[in-house]
């Protein structure tokens, strides 16, 4: 296994601190690539709220930020779809 950089290394630190302290997310989370290829996959830029598929579908789509950045949207499909 090739060697993880210290900024890598802290961001997996902080995905796993994440995940162990809200298990209730039920989900796996993913970080993007120190070269961004899920924002430009995603066209992430200005900040938004994904759900993205097994199938890498885009399955919600928040608004954009900072004024349509909009956390409480996301928990309403997340409960209404999983």
């Amino acid at each position: 296994m090739p060697r993880l950089s210290p900024l890598r290394a802290l961001r997996l630190a902080a995905a796993h601190r994440l995940l162990k302290a809200c298990p209730e997310i039920g989900a796996p989370l993913l970080l993007d690539s120190m070269s961004n290829e899920a924002e430009r996959a995603y066209a992430a830029h200005p900040e938004r709220l994904y759900v993205i598929g097994p199938d890498r579908q885009v399955l919600f789509k928040g608004g954009k930020g900072p004024f349509g950045y909009q956390p409480e949207e996301l928990e309403r499909w997340l409960t209404a779809n999983l």
